[in-house]
């Protein structure tokens, strides 16, 4: 256990790091985001997403289908190979639709 809650403290220093950049990036005081993620809610899930090539998955599988993530960001270990095939809908509430990324 002490290992997991390791890993959780640097995944949320790594998340507050992130923030400050994007603030800075956004052209905001450093600390913009610091107010707003105070009293998050973080989850940490360990999940095993194996490389799905040339695999066939039997019928009735129990998987994780396509989803979104709820909060601020999502940071992913990844190991060798990519397992997860992730596409970002970006929604605007400014009326001017959605916009379909890939992650790369």
């Amino acid at each position: 256990m002490e290992n997991t809650e390791a890993y959780y403290e640097n995944a949320n220093q790594l998340a507050q790091r992130l923030l400050r950049a994007f603030a800075m990036a956004l052209e905001l005081p450093e600390d913009w985001f610091v107010g707003k993620t105070d009293k998050h809610v973080s989850a940490l899930r360990s999940n095993n997403y194996p490389d799905q090539a040339n695999m066939v998955v039997p019928e009735g599988s129990i998987r994780c289908s396509a989803h979104t993530d709820y909060g601020t960001l999502t940071i992913l270990k990844s190991g060798r190979g990519r397992a997860v095939d992730m596409t970002y809908t970006w929604y605007c509430e400014c009326g001017q639709g959605q916009t379909d990324t890939k992650h790369i």
